[in-house]
């Protein structure tokens, strides 16, 4: 058995329950169609999610209304999900009910994953000697203690004129 049959991504999602207050038209090949649905959170929070969707679904979306489920991978610094994707309708719920038992979601609870000693299924075979699984832990650790903290340098200047430059130019 390969190291690449042995181990297995796995990435979180989580999944919320939305109202759909909007239609936004599609381009391409879901021109005519629809292209995302307007959706918002018992908090108030709107945003749009086309990820998802099936031809039928473009063809005759959610009405305006009802509620659905999508999933997102984790929520931004705004509080917004990160790449939402339509999971289908809830017919089975109220929106009422939905709002009443709704606790607002929080970075805290909603972050990407840590990096942690025993991170992978790697750790949990015993196809790894014990001695592979320490080396690869150990070197995993360093990385993580090597990288600066989240801070993000500005980019570079290129010489390059953008279009935001050349439009202050001009006033």
């Amino acid at each position: 058995m390969s190291i690449e049959q042995a181990l297995l991504k796995v990435k979180s999602q989580k999944d919320e329950e939305a109202k759909v207050v909007g239609h936004e038209g599609g381009a391409g090949k879901n021109s005519f169609r629809t292209g995302a649905l307007t959706l918002e959170t018992p908090d108030g929070r709107q945003f749009s999610c086309g990820s998802g969707l099936t031809d039928h679904d473009r063809k005759s979306p959610p009405p305006v209304g009802s509620v659905v489920t999508y999933r997102f991978t984790e929520l931004m610094e705004n509080g917004y999900p990160r790449f939402p994707v339509y999971v289908g309708p809830r017919l089975d719920l109220d929106w009422a009910t939905i709002c009443a038992s709704y606790q607002k979601a929080d970075q805290a609870t909603h972050q990407p994953g840590v990096l942690k000693r025993r991170h992978s299924i790697l750790y949990e075979s015993t196809a790894f000697p014990p001695a592979l699984v320490k080396q690869l832990s150990d070197r995993a650790e360093a990385a993580a203690a090597s990288l600066p903290d989240a801070e993000v340098d500005a980019p570079e200047d290129d010489g390059r004129v953008t279009d935001q430059e050349t439009e202050e130019e001009e006033l």
